[in-house]
């Protein structure tokens, strides 16, 4: 499975609250001095806060999966677009050298391929 760099960063944001809340919730387990009620707003909380992560992180994995399949479908038409610029570039070649076999002058056809995308940062 291969993660985005924005699901690593909210899959270790979920990391870092949930051990944030279970700090809290240890810290007031070792006092000893925990009611029901402040059990309740605890628990309470605590699973607010889980199931918050817990949807962020399904919307994401959503997310994920639509862009990666547009990225894919992406992929796909520049590969198409490189084929349809070769088979183009082929038959300049041709036609220039068929032209100058019968002594009729063409400049060679300006390029067609774009320069490459810069590395990404």
């Amino acid at each position: 499975m291969e993660f985005s760099g924005a699901t690593v960063i909210q899959l270790l944001f979920s990391a870092g609250v949930t051990t944030v809340v279970v700090t809290i919730i240890n810290g007031f387990l070792q006092r000893r001095k925990m009611g029901a009620d402040t059990t309740k707003i605890i628990t309470d909380a605590a699973s607010g806060v889980l199931t918050r992560i817990e949807d962020d992180n399904k919307r994401l994995r959503t997310d994920d999966s639509k862009n990666r399949t547009r990225i894919d479908q992406l992929e796909d038409y520049i590969d198409e677009g490189r084929g349809v610029i070769n088979r183009h570039i082929e038959w300049d070649e041709l036609v220039v050298r068929r032209a100058k076999a019968v002594d009729l002058y063409l400049p060679d056809p300006p390029p067609l391929k774009p320069p490459p995308l810069p590395p990404e940062s």
